[in-house]
């Protein structure tokens, strides 16, 4: 007889402990990830344009 064990807890840690975090820490993690991509739209907006001047200068 072959066994089909498809028990989660067999390959996944189950853990009934939650941690919660206060929101305004979560809003101030999320008020700095949107500064940094902010921040690299804007160097690769650059990036493409230097990338757009050199190809029409050729």
């Amino acid at each position: 007889m072959i066994d089909y064990n498809l028990s989660l807890s067999q390959f996944v840690e189950v853990n009934d402990k939650v941690t919660r975090r206060p929101i305004q820490d979560i809003l101030a993690d999320l008020a700095v990830a949107r500064q940094e991509r902010e921040w690299a739209d804007k160097d690769l907006a650059l990036g493409i344009g230097k990338i757009e001047s050199t190809i029409q200068s050729n």
